[in-house]
């Protein structure tokens, strides 16, 4: 009888953590009590129970599980030679590993968890679950924001509520529960997803809990929260979402057309009152030949780490040892050496084989139903927002990057016999 009630309970206590670990993402730091450091998300206290998503794995997808252990074993091997070079203790290569490991098995399981369900609603679910924590903290940052220039929330009250705490181009840097360059991503990622429900409004219906007028507001204040990240690589993130949904969808060409004219329209009239954050919006280039610019700065380290490598080039300088290079691509090369760089694109290679039409369909196929229709393209999206922001800066721990690698799971996992046979609709999948 206690073992029946064990089973019983085990999927609802993994369908809360699941909830939990997407609800919680994009609140970052704003929950988590005030005796644990700033970095530390309140999220990072569910990941150590993803051994519960395991004991029923099927062959199928624990092979591709099976795929990523070698990897993850040289990394945890690469963290004990970091363990003992003089380093800061800021570096905590364990505890990074354990981020990596703990996020990438929790995605994993979680997916295969959910692989005999209705995986359109829960793709959508989920989607919507993380929509509705962004828009909360972006409610919460906007208090702090606006308490903040009117004198009633102090610059110590905002910096215990975020990562970091920055002034750039002479404005506050709109950063509630992360730090500013993560918020940035993550807030186009969302303004991404806007876009396409705004323009696509004739190829997908809305979700439920947005009315065309509502969806109009939170495009609005998500795309001034990106501005005030100042954050160059989001804004190149939104830029490339949206060219992606150009290229892929021709409904979608007039619609992005004129939502153009009209962010340009608005960009103009930021010069007019508030040039700071046009300047901000515009110093992409300058960035690169500004000598004491964030671009420039970051020439610097990623010589500086090549430097270094060149010391150890097989095996690395350990993992965990670059991780203030804001590139993850340089940061595995210079961290795990030759070897280690070569496993992990032997992994992805083999993943990528395994899955070669599932990864087909989510990328190229035009037409389809309305409900993969939204899902798919907020994959892409996402994915496109992970690897560039990687490019020139660190998120391999980020929330984003393993939500995305959820949902790519769920997508690669699922079982299409049972999908079909359920015959989803769109209303089912509460997207009208």
């Amino acid at each position: 009888m206690k073992c029946k009630a064990l089973s019983f309970s085990l999927p609802s206590i993994r369908s809360f953590l699941l909830s939990a670990f997407v609800f919680l993402g994009p609140l970052g730091n704003l929950l988590t009590p005030h005796f644990v450091s700033s970095p530390f998300r309140f999220y990072y206290f569910l990941l150590s129970f993803f051994p519960l998503f395991y004991p029923l794995a099927y062959f199928k997808e624990f092979k591709s599980l099976l795929i990523v252990f070698p990897f993850l074993f040289y990394c945890l091997l690469s963290a004990f030679f970091t363990r003992f070079a003089d380093l800061p203790l800021e570096a905590q290569p364990f505890f990074r590993f354990f981020l990596l490991g703990s996020q990438c098995l929790f995605a994993f399981g979680a997916a295969m968890h959910l692989r005999e369900s209705n995986l359109l609603y829960e793709k959508s679910r989920l989607i919507k679950l993380y929509l509705f924590s962004f828009f909360l903290s972006l409610l919460v940052g906007y208090i702090f924001y606006i308490g903040f220039y009117l004198g009633k929330v102090s610059f110590a009250t905002i910096t215990r509520f975020s990562v970091l705490t920055q002034i750039g181009y002479s404005i506050l840097r709109f950063s509630p529960g992360s730090y500013p360059n993560e918020y940035g991503n993550v807030s186009s990622f969302v303004l991404s997803i806007l876009t396409f429900l705004i323009v696509g409004k004739k190829e997908i219906p809305l979700p439920h809990f947005f009315s065309r007028k509502l969806l109009y507001i939170a495009f609005f204040f998500t795309f001034l929260a990106l501005l005030l990240t100042t954050t160059r690589a989001a804004y190149l993130s939104y830029f490339f979402s949206c060219s992606y949904l150009l290229i892929i969808s021709f409904g979608m060409r007039k619609a992005l057309i004129k939502m153009a004219i009209a962010l340009g329209a608005f960009l103009l009239c930021l010069e007019f009152f508030y040039s700071k954050m046009l300047l901000a919006f515009l110093s992409v280039l300058q960035a690169l030949t500004d000598k004491l610019g964030s671009m420039s700065t970051r020439l610097n380290t990623w010589t500086a780490g090549a430097e270094q490598f060149i010391d150890s080039p097989l095996f690395g300088n350990g993992f965990g040892f670059h991780y203030r290079i804001h590139n993850v691509y340089l940061q595995f090369l210079f961290e795990l050496g030759v070897i280690g760089a070569f496993l992990l694109l032997f992994t992805l290679l083999c993943s990528l084989a395994s899955h070669q039409r599932s990864l087909s369909s989510l990328f190229f196929r035009r037409h389809m139903a309305c409900e993969d229709l939204f899902t798919n393209r907020v994959i892409v999206i996402g994915l496109i927002h992970v690897f560039w922001f990687a490019l020139t800066n660190h998120n391999l721990n980020h929330h984003l990057t393993w939500f995305i690698f959820l949902l790519m799971n769920m997508h690669l996992f699922s079982r299409k016999g049972i999908e079909k046979s359920e015959e989803t609709s769109c209303l089912a999948l509460g997207l009208k």
